[in-house]
């Protein structure tokens, strides 16, 4: 067996550190926390061909820890679709502890996006009086990589840590398959081919005739400019370009991103010049599938 389990995880807090030390596990509450040892970190999880989700057909990713430190992922991880931890209970043996006949300890799992902000989530529950593990869903957010680590800790102060060497479990995430193009006419039309979803893939095509004003030149060559805005739900406003200069002159050209996660996607569109001249076009809202 591979033990990995006693590293602190990326990040770690000074809270964490000093639960470490504390040897507040006496009868009745479990083990000591072990020293870390000397770190040896995995590649990033991939998928196993052929693996099955402990028997669950539904279609939801699993990502399996099993006691042996192994871990199996059934399918690839897609951003802006649920992923399904199971834990094996076993990986963190220490810091038990019962009171008046109820368990008195838990196991949390972290999950972090990037440099995104860490969630947590629970990979147990009480059965009676015995805590047993529960599978839990998690939502992926638009990202590079995931990454998961785990903890045990009991009501007296015992803390240990299941996160590979201090490593983490990493996993890589893939961006949602479905692309749409938005076509904005010179006409005031707006064309939508493909499924808009969050998470996936979008071209903006903007025609630069819907906006005829604000076309100063100096030199012979544009003093002006055009961007795209966006915002989903209430969110913050992002920017993109939507033409470029060749030859001497200003011409379109496409924006290409991906989907932020949101409900709606609002797209609006502006032109200003060097000496102050502004002209706007509200654009459209569009609601985003899943």
């Amino acid at each position: 067996m591979r033990t990995r389990r006693f590293a602190l995880p990326l990040p770690f807090t000074l809270t964490a550190t000093l639960a470490l030390l504390a040897a507040a596990c006496g009868s009745d509450t479990g083990t000591e926390t072990a020293t870390a040892p000397e770190a040896t970190p995995d590649a990033p999880i991939g998928v196993t061909p052929g693996a099955k989700a402990d028997g669950v057909d539904d279609g939801v990713t699993t990502l399996t820890f099993d006691a042996d430190f192994g871990e199996t992922l059934s399918a690839p991880v897609v951003a802006g679709q649920p992923l399904r931890v199971r834990y094996d209970l076993d990986r963190l043996p220490d810091c038990r502890g019962t009171q008046g006949g109820h368990p008195q300890w838990n196991i949390t799992g972290y999950a972090q996006v990037d440099d995104q902000r860490p969630q947590t989530f629970e990979v147990t529950t009480v059965d009676g009086a015995e805590r047993v593990a529960q599978a839990a869903l998690i939502d992926v957010p638009a990202g590079r990589e995931l990454s998961l680590w785990f903890s045990v800790n009991n009501r007296w102060g015992c803390v240990a840590w299941d996160s590979n060497y201090g490593e983490n479990y990493r996993v890589a995430i893939e961006s949602p398959s479905a692309e749409a193009v938005l076509t904005f006419g010179e006409d005031g039309s707006v064309e939508q081919t493909g499924d808009l979803v969050a998470g996936g893939r979008l071209t903006v095509r903007y025609d630069l005739d819907r906006l005829p004003e604000c076309r100063a030149s100096q030199g012979g060559y544009p003093q002006w400019g055009a961007s795209g805005h966006l915002k989903v739900d209430d969110g913050p406003e992002q920017t993109f370009e939507i033409s470029e200069v060749a030859d001497g002159e200003r011409i379109a050209r496409e924006a290409t991103m991906t989907v932020p996660f949101g409900e709606s996607l609002h797209l609006w569109f502006s032109v200003n010049d060097r000496y102050g001249c502004f002209q706007q076009d509200d654009g459209a809202v569009f609601d985003l599938g899943e």
